[in-house]
């Protein structure tokens, strides 16, 4: 058993009972209000959700569907140069995966923090951040066979690290 990794997320939530992390961490707000940017977010009849994002002088930086996807929280990194989303299925597949899609200003274009082999799937929508732009993520291993979402464990990745290897939607 990961006793690291569960006493991380017991402290995470325990600072958020104790209201030690800011008011704006939670709940999900819409406009998403960032450093450079501010997103908005708003569900299409089809169930997608439709992002637009434009920068503080009010210029459109990115207009974008993002389809089958019910978005569930929001949050730019500290620096302000990319926007973490996390969604679920918007048809009710898989209701204890997440989807995180990421958006970056430099780049205007969102990109897909994907599953793959080397990286659990995400199972909240809980989202923090550190400065400048590392992000921290709720995933699952299935190392010990529990099933999901059982046995949680805390992912983190430097955006802009990370940013040139994400799938392009």
């Amino acid at each position: 058993m990961r006793t690291s990794s569960i006493l991380g997320i017991t402290a995470l939530l325990f600072l958020a009972a104790c209201g030690a992390l800011l008011a704006e961490d939670f709940p999900f707000e819409n406009p998403v209000a960032g450093k450079e940017a501010k997103a908005t977010f708003t569900t299409n009849s089809d169930g997608a959700t439709a992002v637009q994002v434009s920068d503080n002088h009010g210029a459109a930086l990115l207009q974008q569907d993002l389809p089958k996807q019910a978005v569930q929280s929001a949050r730019w990194t500290e620096d302000g140069k990319f926007l973490v989303i996390t969604s679920r299925n918007s048809e009710g597949h898989s209701p204890w995966r997440c989807t995180v899609d990421v958006f970056s200003v430099d780049a205007r274009e969102i990109r897909l923090l994907s599953d793959d082999k080397k990286r659990p799937p995400f199972i909240s929508s809980d989202i923090w951040c550190q400065a400048p732009d590392t992000v921290i993520l709720v995933g699952h291993t299935f190392s010990p066979k529990i099933p999901a979402p059982d046995y949680p464990i805390l992912v983190r990745y430097q955006m802009s690290k990370r940013w040139p290897q994400l799938k392009k939607l």
